[in-house]
């Protein structure tokens, strides 16, 4: 069995029971990333929509990341199979997970494949523009439960689930554009079609998203009004702005799964100890073994195990709480915070040492040497490291690079390259 990890992810809403269709109270968000994590979603009752009350009604009906639809094969037409599911709509990812009466009996009707099809989405918030989108699904695939229209309705949980996904690189919403079967989301009337307005206003939506998300990522759960503030300036950028009612809504579904799908997440940084940290809880050792750039990739590499590796054909992978994706930026920033933590250290082994030399009276080339270091060291040219050599003997600086360090990392047999900054 697949997991489905490149699926784009989506939310369910599940209720605490399973099998109580009279039950409206949904209040557990599951985040769905691949199909492990939707089959324990699934075995609770569970609804695609998300409610403002937490109570599932068409009338407090929010939004959408996903839309899902129920196949019985009632007696008397064509037995559709997941298979079916995939030569109907090529190259758009879905999952399938069968239900309760899958190959069994059901309401008198005799045992056939039952099955629940769940498609991502973009971010949906125009419960109009869902019902015609809805609409118009089922009308080209009858094989569908037409009761699936109803933006409120729910799927039993299944106590031991078993399903499957497709990967694809469309949603639903993108293929049924591409068909002009449907718009992905409404199209302000003044506005015609042939203008194409309906696939730029679900582009914005979607940017819109990922950019409230990226502001509270960027100022964690005690900045929600700079966040706030930066998502409605950027939101003014557009021409025609979003409706106010869509932005408030995407605010607020945003806010509202922050904590799950970023600030709860492992691995996660407010905005202090990413100023302050960047690198793991305990730093080890600052200082070289010596002055190599094999010395300093090795040591880079011990103060971010766990947080960063490379890969000769993916570059450079950092952990982002779930796995290690390609993210050349994040290495970029822990070998810059390593650098600073060094020069921090090499500073105050600075200070130390031309205490001690100001003291040494006897000692007259140790202090013209220190003075010197100092003087290097007050230039502040970037990325310079510092080490005194025992017994106070001489200072030394050396100038390098980010690229370098890695590269030293990246093939730790090549050849060190010393580089003594001399003034």
């Amino acid at each position: 069995m697949s997991t489905g990890q490149e699926m784009q992810p989506f939310t369910l809403c599940c209720a605490r029971v399973r099998g109580k269709n009279k039950n409206t109270f949904y209040p557990d968000d599951r985040v769905v990333h691949n199909l492990p994590e939707l089959l324990e979603a699934v075995q609770f009752d569970h609804t695609p929509g998300t409610f403002t009350d937490r109570h599932r009604n068409n009338k407090t009906w929010c939004c959408t990341e996903c839309l899902t639809f129920d196949v019985d094969n009632d007696p008397g037409g064509p037995v559709v199979t997941p298979e079916t599911i995939k030569q109907d709509f090529p190259g758009v990812a879905h999952y399938v997970v069968y239900s309760r009466h899958h190959n069994a009996p059901k309401d008198g009707k005799p045992a056939a494949p039952r099955f629940h099809v769940y498609f991502p989405t973009g971010l949906l918030t125009d419960a109009a523009a869902v019902d015609n989108l809805l609409t118009a699904v089922l009308a080209t695939y009858p094989y569908f439960d037409q009761a699936c229209k109803d933006l409120a309705r729910f799927y039993f949980g299944v106590e031991h689930p078993t399903g499957d996904y497709v990967p694809g690189g469309l949603t639903l919403d993108q293929f049924m554009t591409q068909q002009q079967i449907a718009p992905v989301v409404s199209t302000p009337a003044a506005l015609p079609a042939s203008t194409g307005s309906a696939k730029v206003w679900a582009g914005r939506n979607d940017r819109m998203k990922s950019f409230a998300f990226a502001q509270l990522r960027r100022c964690g759960p005690d900045g929600l009004a700079e966040a706030e503030a930066a998502f409605y300036t950027e939101a003014a950028k557009d021409d025609p702005p979003l409706p106010d009612a869509e932005l408030a809504t995407i605010w607020h579904y945003a806010v509202q799964n922050a904590p799950a799908k970023i600030w709860n997440q492992p691995g996660y940084l407010t905005p202090d100890e990413y100023a302050t940290r960047g690198l793991p809880c305990e730093v080890l050792q600052l200082k070289l073994s010596d002055l190599s750039e094999v010395a300093e990739g090795a040591k880079f590499a011990d103060n971010v195990v766990g947080g960063l590796l490379y890969n000769t054909s993916l570059g450079w992978l950092a952990w982002d709480g779930c796995r290690f994706a390609p993210d050349e930026c994040r290495a970029r920033l822990l070998a810059q915070l390593f650098t600073e933590r060094q020069l921090k250290a090499a500073a105050a082994d600075l200070q130390q040492a031309a205490g001690a030399a100001a003291q040494d009276t006897e000692n007259t080339e140790l202090a013209a040497q220190a003075k010197r270091a100092k003087d290097v060291y007050s230039v502040g040219r970037p990325y310079r490291f510092y080490r005194l050599l025992p017994n106070h003997k001489a200072g030394v600086h050396r100038q390098t690079s980010i690229e370098n360090r890695c590269q030293c990392w990246k093939y730790p047999n090549k050849a060190p390259r010393l580089s003594l900054y001399q003034r």
